[in-house]
């Protein structure tokens, strides 16, 4: 009895492909992320946390500079494969601003590029808190 041999490309399995614009998964951007940024007035520590709810995720952040407090809320938060992105709204001297982020997730680092508007100029990488 002649055995043919099985092709191993026939048999073997192909990859899932991402054709849907709803994340992957929501849990692995949720949690707490922070940042110690260095600026010309000193560090200062970025700190957001993201949740999910409803199915549709939401966030917050909280920047710490010589002892004071900013919350500002995230927005348009996105999880599509490896490709992150979201706004920050934020008000700066009565003047109201989206910051755009967009970067890749790398387990527990969100590396982003940011910027006001479509200047996206400025890097950023978020470790997450465990």
């Amino acid at each position: 009895q002649d055995k043919k041999p099985v092709s191993k490309q026939a048999s073997a399995a192909k990859p899932a492909t991402e054709t849907s614009d709803k994340p992957i998964s929501t849990v692995t951007l949720v949690g707490k992320w922070v940042s110690i940024v260095d600026t010309k007035d000193g560090k200062q520590e970025i700190a957001y946390t993201i949740e999910s709810k409803d199915d549709k995720l939401i966030g917050s952040a909280g920047k710490k500079f010589e002892s004071n407090d900013f919350r500002s809320e995230l927005a348009n938060i996105k999880l599509k494969g490896t490709r992150v992105s979201f706004e920050e709204k934020v008000k700066i001297k009565e003047i109201d601003l989206v910051i755009k982020y967009s970067g890749e997730l790398d387990g527990d680092q969100m590396k982003l590029t940011f910027g006001i508007g479509d200047s996206a100029t400025d890097k950023l990488v978020f470790k997450r808190i465990k």
